[in-house]
Formats: C-alpha cells, sequence, structure tokens
C-alpha cells in the first residue's frame, strides 16, 4: 500500500460544478494514496477536473504521518484513503463569499 498524503487547496467554481458551496473561492483538504508528491498532485487535478473546480492555489502537500497534528476530519479522511488506493477525498469547504479588494 502506498502511503497517503494530503494537500491544501484553494479552488473556486468552473461552470457546470455541482458541489454546493456559495461563494467564489473556498479551502478545502484533499487526501489520497501516493506514491510521491507528484502522483497526489496528478490525483487532486484528475479529482478537480472531475467535480468541475479550478485549483487557485495548491499548498502543503505532505506524506501523512501518524504524529501530525490535524484535524479530526482529516485523520478520517487518512483513514478512509487507506481502504482504497484510487480514492481521492475531500473534506470541508471552507468559503470565503467575496474577493478583498
Amino acid at each position: 500500500m502506498a502511503d497517503v498524503w494530503a494537500g491544501l487547496t484553494e479552488v473556486s467554481k468552473d461552470e457546470g460544478c455541482e458541489l454546493d458551496f456559495s461563494g467564489v473561492a473556498a479551502f478545502v483538504w484533499w487526501a489520497a494514496q501516493a506514491e510521491s508528491a507528484e502522483s497526489f498532485v496528478g490525483k487532486v487535478k484528475g479529482a478537480l477536473t472531475h467535480y468541475k473546480l479550478v485549483l487557485i492555489e495548491l499548498g502543503e502537500v505532505r506524506r501523512f504521518e501518524e504524529t501530525d497534528d490535524v484535524s479530526e476530519e482529516l485523520h478520517e479522511m487518512v483513514d478512509r484513503a487507506r481502504q482504497n488506493e484510487n480514492w481521492v477525498l475531500f473534506g470541508t469547504f471552507y468559503i470565503y463569499p467575496h474577493h478583498a479588494a
């Protein structure tokens, strides 16, 4: 089994996106099994395309370690990602309503 990687993205909706979040953009964590950071990023970009999301920024990509001090939600995502190498899981969309001027 490959390691589970996690990363934080900033995304916005593309035309046809059916995910239900309001606002112009959101921050969301992703988790997936991957052989490397590059492999993880490729999986996340595939999921973004599938859900019709536009990647604004990708940060904090790292191999998950049991000693990481992360939220309960991210721990649950990592546990689920370990169940299937093809799953790319996302968490809560933390939205912001508008761009700052």
